[in-house]
């Protein structure tokens, strides 16, 4: 039997927590996203639209968060990309953040879908027929398997979120191809967007660099930082240490805070993985995979028939 390491290990570090989300973050993201949009030759009906379909969208995620018990959950508009709301919790499920991802495009492809529905058999203004397709292009465009879209979000949940060298492919691939597209379709902020994502490249190597060398010393990674030992702060603080080539500025075999301790607890933190309860089996993961594929379909044989209708809205 192994005796109990009695040695004392200095209380880990508390990390302030700072709070990125607010109202007044989001309405000058707001501002920005549209005076952006204002040197581009479309109609402000359009800019219009398009805010309101991000904003619903967003609202959707931003919810499910919220009843979830995330903390400081707050949205960001991004110029000529779109919207994103963050948020954090330190343990969570595969059901709870499936839910969270769906929860922004598919309410608004309902919405599509219902306004589509109403023009053509409730008589509602034929005008609407423009916003319900808005509505269904910019929700299951988010569909689209790629990482960071939701629908890349629900794919690496479902099949690659526990193994980070899947994880690191499938990111790799998703980069790539909005490279490709960017390229394909001349558009610089794609363009420069994908070119962005590859760099998290060099990260997760590194990352999977870490997380192997301190899984020989059997430190459990899977876990929060608030569960997170004493012990176990300062044995992946020595590692980390040395993998990063800090111990030229810092000691890496004392028990001492350091004056940058406030940068590598947040460090530290980020290598764990942050703990997903596995209650989403086979029969679950079919179920959602079966509400993407419906989401998409439906909107496309809700949209096909009304294809040479919008072509009024185009055509003087």
């Amino acid at each position: 039997m192994e005796s109990d390491d009695l040695t004392y290990y200095p209380p880990k570090p508390e990390i302030n927590e700072k709070n990125t989300a607010s109202i007044i973050k989001t309405i000058l993201s707001l501002a920005a996203f549209v005076g952006l949009f204002l040197f581009l030759p479309v109609s402000v009906n359009f800019i219009f639209l398009v805010v309101l379909v991000l904003f619903l969208h967003e609202m959707g995620h931003l919810i499910a968060m919220k009843s979830y018990g995330y903390e400081d959950v707050g949205m960001f508009f991004i110029p000529f990309l779109g919207a994103v709301v963050t948020g954090r919790k330190e343990e969570m499920s595969q059901f709870q953040r499936i839910i969270i991802i769906l929860a922004g495009p598919l309410p608004g492809i309902i919405i599509g879908i219902g306004l589509i529905l109403g023009v053509q058999y409730f008589e509602l203004p034929p005008q609407l027929l423009l916003f319900g397709v808005m509505f269904i292009a910019l929700n299951v465009f988010n569909l689209v398997p790629i990482d960071p879209l939701d629908g890349g979000k629900l794919f690496e949940l479902l099949f690659f979120s526990f193994n980070d060298t899947a994880k690191m492919i499938f990111q790799v691939l998703s980069s790539a191809t909005l490279l490709g597209v960017g390229l394909y379709m001349d558009s610089i902020p794609i363009i420069v967007f994908g070119a962005f994502l590859l760099t998290r490249i060099t990260t997760s190597l590194k990352l999977i660099k870490i997380r192997k060398r301190i899984g020989l010393l059997d430190i459990p990674l899977n876990t929060s930082y608030a569960k997170l030992s004493d012990k176990d702060y300062w044995m992946i603080r020595k590692e980390y240490i040395y993998i990063a080539k800090l111990d030229n500025i810092m000691e890496p075999e004392g028990k001492e805070y350091d004056e940058k301790e406030d940068v590598l607890a947040p460090a530290i933190r980020n290598l764990l993985k942050a703990p997903i309860a596995k209650d989403v089996g086979i029969l679950g993961k079919l179920f959602f995979f079966a509400v993407w594929i419906g989401a998409i379909l439906g909107s496309i044989y809700t949209v096909i028939p009304i294809l040479n209708q919008l072509k009024d809205f185009f055509v003087e």
